[in-house]
């Protein structure tokens, strides 16, 4: 949970790694993301790139393409 009892979501792997949000403004950042054409192939679209765990524990995993010294 986040400040004033909010929930957060947590990015592990890829380019957004240990970043973490707002579970509003993730899923807004996502929906901008698709409204532009951004796909999860394209670094601008990295948000897309990905899921949530399967224990539904607030972190998203990174499932999208592998760059040269990108953390998985």
């Amino acid at each position: 949970m986040g400040q004033g009892g909010r929930q957060t979501v947590r990015l592990s792997g890829g380019s957004g790694h240990g970043q973490v949000f707002y579970v509003e403004d993730w899923e807004e950042r996502r929906r901008a993301a698709q409204r532009m054409g951004r796909t999860a192939d394209d670094i601008r679209g990295w948000a897309l790139a990905y899921r949530p765990s399967a224990d539904n524990s607030g972190v998203w995993i990174w499932v999208g393409p592998h760059s040269p010294g990108q953390r998985t």
